[in-house]
């Protein structure tokens, strides 16, 4: 066997032997996050997307979107409080819901979000695309 059905390195005959579908699986797992909303309290912070600064010409005009929808996995669902940091400015919203985070120049920053629950507590599904 060469290299052509396989790739050029070891790490593209991994990718290639991994397939499609891991890959698929492995994104979508470190994409979403369980964040918990306490009954009338703030949960913890929750990290879940990183930038650690951008390279190349032009990087303080880079701008970067990210879209981040939460919703209730709870069997008795209600209302919940989200706060979003991190990006250019501070988030609140009210969930289920979804929020575009804008982080602007070449910047390092850490988003982050928390939830409250407007009755009892429940467990949010937290998606970053």
């Amino acid at each position: 066997m060469g290299n052509e059905v396989y790739g050029a390195s070891p790490v593209d005959a991994l990718r290639a032997l991994a397939g499609k579908r891991n890959r698929e699986t492995f994104e979508r797992k470190f994409r979403q996050f369980d964040v918990w909303a306490g009954p009338l309290v703030w949960g913890p912070w929750t990290e879940v997307w990183a930038q650690f600064g951008v390279k190349g010409p032009e990087a303080d005009r880079h701008v970067s979107y990210v879209r981040i929808s939460f919703d209730t996995q709870s069997n008795a669902p209600s209302p919940f409080h989200v706060e979003i940091k991190g990006g250019d400015r501070f988030i609140r919203s009210v969930g289920p819901g979804e929020e575009t985070v804008t982080v602007t120049g070449n910047i390092s920053t850490a988003i982050s979000i928390r939830c409250k629950s407007a009755t009892q507590g429940q467990n949010v599904l937290v998606t970053v695309g």
